[in-house]
């Protein structure tokens, strides 16, 4: 059965964190994709007005091997990134246990992420790998999803529950709709991008944690 983990590392502990260090003006988050090369999280968000000088970061480090912008809009831009296979330290770690990102950003000084192991095994061998290597995990929460609907929030962000909720209540997914994305966006107080963003990836989560796995409960 599939264990979720909710951590946080140093940003010197991880590539991009260390990134993050030299590029202040600069903000990272990671898009959740279901990896089919290989890649561990090939896909990132790039803000703030210094992303060009991240995208070159990116370029000239060694544990990458090709960094392209695929897409760009007026504050941010999302890049693929092809890593290193024997890029070592937190990207080994995840890379050698299979891990899937379901969710992660971060600061010069911290990142946040949320994994996923096939196994539990998995996620043992992922602790082992850090500790060997020195990397500190601080471990927030390990779980296994619950596809009884007793946890109310379903492995949601609160931002993701409250954006799902309002946009369920006003009528956003009736067919045919009685608001707009726009308006749910003004209920939530956010842009119309970030709106369209927290649904999507409240619903894939949800998906992912109702449909998709059974039920068990893990402690940290």
């Amino acid at each position: 059965m599939s264990v979720i983990a909710e951590l946080s590392v140093e940003g010197g502990q991880f590539e991009l964190g260390r990134m993050l260090e030299t590029v202040a003006d600069a903000t990272v988050d990671i898009e959740a994709v279901v990896p089919t090369d290989g890649s561990t999280f090939p896909l990132i968000w790039v803000s703030g007005p210094d992303r060009r000088q991240f995208l070159d970061l990116l370029c000239e480090s060694p544990n990458v091997v090709h960094a392209t912008q695929l897409d760009a809009l007026a504050d941010r831009a999302l890049y693929r990134v092809e890593w290193a296979p024997e890029a070592d330290g937190l990207l080994g770690a995840l890379s050698a246990s299979h891990a899937m990102v379901l969710a992660a950003n971060g600061t010069p000084s911290t990142w946040h992420f949320e994994l996923r192991f096939v196994e539990h095994d998995d996620l043992t061998a992922f602790q082992a790998y850090c500790r060997n290597r020195g990397i500190s995990l601080t471990v927030h929460r390990l779980y296994h999803p619950s596809g009884s609907g007793t946890d109310r929030q379903f492995g949601l962000t609160a931002d993701q529950f409250e954006a799902l909720s309002v946009a369920a209540a006003e009528g956003y997914f009736k067919i045919p709709r009685t608001v707009t994305l726009a308006d749910v966006a003004d209920q939530l107080g956010i842009s119309k991008q970030a709106a369209s963003e927290r649904l999507r990836r409240g619903l894939d989560r949800l998906v992912a944690n109702t449909l998709l796995v059974g039920e068990s409960q893990l402690e940290p």
